[in-house]
């Protein structure tokens, strides 16, 4: 299975469960009301709309990336050297050895073409600096509508490997980090509210940690540093 095709998986698999957890929610919400029937089918009905309109797109977004990361990541050939040709003497020709050899010695006198740095540009550091912003701004507008926190991880995700600057990978990953474990803790909130409401205060928390993870990530976004400090800028230790 090729590098798209398990991208695209992936973010199938994970869009898939998001619309889940949230048909989970509204069934178990449902519990306590007059039909919970009807709001069983419209969770049904939620999920499967969730499925064709969010997770079949994420697949084919998955696959489309997956590939050009691969090709981007192939090493281009060396160019092969000609050999030699002889020339096939049909008539007196001038005596070219001396010329020949002087222009050889002025091609292996050309310097090599220097290897590319791996740094970003300022160019590019100045628009990844705005497409964090505009990741955070996704993660704040999912308060009103939860898919945008997901297009706002898929965009974390595609872009984390066109950087090589510690400070820009580590808001990238601490977005990857605030998606998933925010997601987490609404899941288990979810699953104790039925059990004398002890959901409520977890889910509370959870929404304060969300809160505070996007406040700090946009700070620092805006002074240039880690939302992990200079000490694993990344947020991974060295």
């Amino acid at each position: 299975m090729s590098y798209g095709l398990k991208k695209g998986f992936f973010w199938f698999l994970y869009t898939t469960l998001a619309w889940l957890f949230l048909a989970v929610v509204i069934v178990l919400f449902g519990l306590g009301t007059d039909n919970p029937e009807q709001q069983r089918n419209e969770a049904i009905v939620i999920f499967i709309l969730g499925v064709m309109f969010s997770s079949i797109p994420a697949f084919l977004l998955g696959l489309v990336t997956g590939n050009r990361e691969m090709a981007a990541k192939q090493p281009k050939p060396a160019p092969t050297p000609s050999a030699p040709q002889t020339p096939v003497a049909l008539s007196p020709q001038p005596d070219v050895s001396e010329p020949a050899a002087s222009a050889m010695a002025k091609d292996s006198s050309v310097p090599l073409p220097k290897t590319p740095s791996l740094k970003d540009t300022p160019e590019q550091l100045e628009q990844l600096r705005k497409l964090n912003h505009a990741i955070y701004a996704l993660y704040a507008a999912s308060f009103l509508f939860f898919f945008t926190a997901l297009i706002g991880v898929m965009l974390a995700y595609t872009k984390q490997a066109q950087t090589q600057t510690p400070w820009v990978l580590g808001h990238f990953r601490w977005q990857i980090r605030t998606f998933w474990f925010g997601m987490s803790w609404m899941f288990i909130s979810a699953l104790l509210t039925p059990f004398y409401g002890l959901g409520v205060p977890l889910l509370a928390l959870a929404v304060i940690w969300y809160i505070y993870r996007i406040v700090k990530g946009w700070m620092t976004l805006a002074d240039k540093q880690s939302p992990y400090g200079l000490t694993h800028p990344t947020g991974r230790p060295r």
